[in-house]
């Protein structure tokens, strides 16, 4: 028996939710159209960060830097996005989400085309930093995609955009193989490759519309309805019969049989409030993340998970370039036999390959250790698939966290050959991937719609903290202690999974929430018991 069937009261037959059409009208072409374009925003990203990590060599070379001027432009990257996740994601809460996109969009475009002409030092710090603080606006897409998706197939759909995020970064790595490599050409070109998808993309805005969610929380039912009604009939389904209202929380119980999983409430049921939705003001609101104690215990755990999570997704990366550098060192001069990690390698290794300050850019080997090592996400985005299935996403984000950061540690094993070294760095990667496509999809499920993208924004802006300060001790630490850093990371990874298991709720199957708080002075009111 489906749940809503037990529903008598007479105001379930004249009233429904944006929950309940999009999980009536179920997937369909419409979430096609709305994938489609997610997923190639979302690989636009991927070229557009990665594209550092090829230019960064490139650029040393061709303007004499220092190894300390080259790491600045990854620090003014990260900090560019570190200071503008919060003020995207608010703009997105309170204007909407695909008016912010476009903006977002011409913004990025701008951004990528000034680092074309980058040639000069200073020009070059500064062009990625804006571009680090346009990039960070693009993390609204994850909440705009998430308004869209019937319950059921929230899992699959966001692990179907994280494939094209890889996809982003093979595209970088091929493109860098014929622009830098092929034809021996500048990294502006590079950059022009990359402004010229930047700009495809605006054609993508003719797929999609805004967001029904945002709409009825702005007061624009009507609106609302109307994107509703384009959404069915895309899909060939009908919308429930009576008029669209808001969805909100109280502390009234409900018990549902335990083999009804298809139906998920943590701890409250919801509301529907019978008279027509109001424009709320309180939208984007930054205290609203700390309204109450279940919500500051979120933001909070979150954040630490974000930042925990990216800072050893960042590592996994720099540790195998760094790893693998010193192991061709020492092989050139007949230390190693170029396939065992001896137990002698340590922080004096690090110290003398980084005082040499030599020049190298990426080689075609360099690049397809890029690929290889970028191909380890596909794996993780399975098993994170497989296990969603049977496990809630506290569960999964426990899991993939402490067994990646558990994996850190393996590289103490010594003498470590080299391909188990790769085997271990492939499992890390892999499961580090997976925990941060399980926590991009737990924070845009958790947080209400008056400050979904602010609170996405908000903890993007934590991971990136993370990656900010993960090539200070990838490529710092590690001259002083080689077993330290791994440890670190590892550390810190085992840490974000057992904060994942304190986090308040639960949103496996979970109804998207609209309102921060319930309104006291509702005119109608549903309870269940």
């Amino acid at each position: 028996m489906e749940v809503e069937d037990r529903f008598t009261d007479p105001l379930t037959s004249v009233s429904f939710t944006v929950e309940e059409a999009v999980n009536r009208c179920g997937f369909g072409w419409f979430q096609v159209k709305v994938s489609l374009f997610v997923g190639l925003l979302w690989a636009m990203n991927a070229v557009l960060i990665f594209l550092l990590i090829v230019v960064s060599p490139e650029a040393r070379c061709e303007l004499n830097l220092t190894p300390l001027e080259e790491s600045l432009i990854t620090t003014a990257a990260f900090s560019g996005t570190l200071v503008g996740s919060s003020i995207w994601g608010s703009l997105s809460d309170r204007y909407g989400r695909k008016k912010c996109l476009l903006i977002n969009g011409v913004c990025v475009f701008l951004s990528v085309l000034m680092g074309c002409f980058a040639f000069n030092y200073s020009y070059l710090v500064a062009s990625w930093a804006l571009l680090g603080f346009m990039i960070s606006g693009e993390a609204s897409v994850v909440t705009f995609y998430s308004e869209f998706l019937p319950a059921k197939q929230r899992t699959i759909s966001f692990l179907f955009i994280h494939v094209l995020f890889v996809l982003g970064i093979c595209f970088v790595v091929g493109a860098a193989v014929l622009v830098l490599t092929y034809f021996k050409l500048s990294w502006h070109w590079l950059n022009g490759v990359a402004t010229a998808v930047v700009g495809l993309h605006f054609f993508l805005f003719l797929l999609i519309t805004e967001s029904p969610y945002y709409l009825l929380t702005s007061g624009k039912n009507v609106e609302a309805k109307s994107v509703l009604e384009r959404l069915a009939k895309d899909n060939k389904k009908t919308l429930p019969i009576g008029r669209l209202v808001l969805q909100q929380e109280t502390k009234v119980s409900i018990s549902l049989d335990a083999d009804e999983e298809d139906y998920s409430e943590d701890f409250d049921v919801q509301e529907l409030i019978a008279s027509d939705p109001r424009p709320s003001k309180k939208r984007g609101r930054f205290r609203d993340l700390f309204a109450t104690s279940q919500q500051t215990a979120t933001t909070v755990l979150l954040s630490l998970i974000w930042l925990c999570s990216s800072f050893g997704y960042f590592g996994s990366v720099l540790l195998t370039t760094e790893r693998l550098d010193l192991l061709d060192v020492l092989h050139a001069e007949n230390k190693t036999d170029g396939t065992v990690w001896p137990c002698g390698v340590g922080a004096a290794d690090f110290r003398n390959i980084s005082s040499k300050g030599q020049c190298e850019v990426l080689t075609m080997n360099d690049y397809f250790q890029f690929l290889w090592t970028s191909g380890a996400e596909l794996p993780g985005l399975v098993i994170t698939l497989l296990l969603a299935k049977y496990m809630g996403r506290k569960r999964l984000l426990a899991l993939e966290l402490t067994v990646s950061g558990l994996s850190f540690f393996l590289l103490f094993i010594c003498p470590l050959n080299k391909y188990l070294m790769m085997s271990i760095i492939f499992i890390i990667r892999s499961l580090i991937t997976g925990s941060l496509q399980a926590v991009y999809m737990y924070t845009s499920e958790v947080y209400p719609t008056a400050i979904r993208s602010l609170g996405v924004g908000f903890c993007n802006a934590a991971g990136r903290a993370g990656a900010l300060a993960c090539p200070f001790l990838a490529q710092v630490l590690i001259i002083q202690t080689v077993r330290g850093t791994e440890a670190t990371f590892g550390g810190l990874c085992i840490l974000a999974g057992i904060c994942s298991l304190f986090l308040p709720v639960e949103t496996k199957n979970r109804k998207l929430k609209d309102k921060v708080a319930p309104k006291t002075d509702r005119k109608e009111l549903l309870t269940i018991n």
